[in-house]
């Protein structure tokens, strides 16, 4: 468990023409710091942009899964299950 950090979104993005599902997860640190991840000066669509960590939902996964494996596929940072609360979901 990575000390100081409150999980506090599994968001659901659900795309229903692409069946394309992702989460985008929110961290907060017990003092308000937010985690965000920058993304490559060579992405192909959004170059040096600034994101919440996330990504696409596997076949066999949950949403909250996918948040505790897209955190940790980018940060390193490990999130306890308990602490993840969804907050939204965004239908296109």
């Amino acid at each position: 468990m990575d000390v100081g950090y409150r999980w506090i979104c599994d968001c659901s993005t659900r795309f229903w023409n692409e069946m394309k599902r992702e989460v985008a997860i929110v961290c907060v640190q017990k003092y308000g710091r937010i985690l965000l991840m920058r993304r490559s000066p060579t992405d192909p669509s959004n170059p040096w942009v600034w994101n919440f960590p996330g990504g696409g939902i596997e076949t066999s996964e949950t949403p909250k899964e996918a948040a505790i494996r897209e955190v940790k596929e980018e940060s390193n940072l490990t999130c306890p299950p308990i602490f993840l609360k969804k907050i939204g979901t965004y239908h296109d």
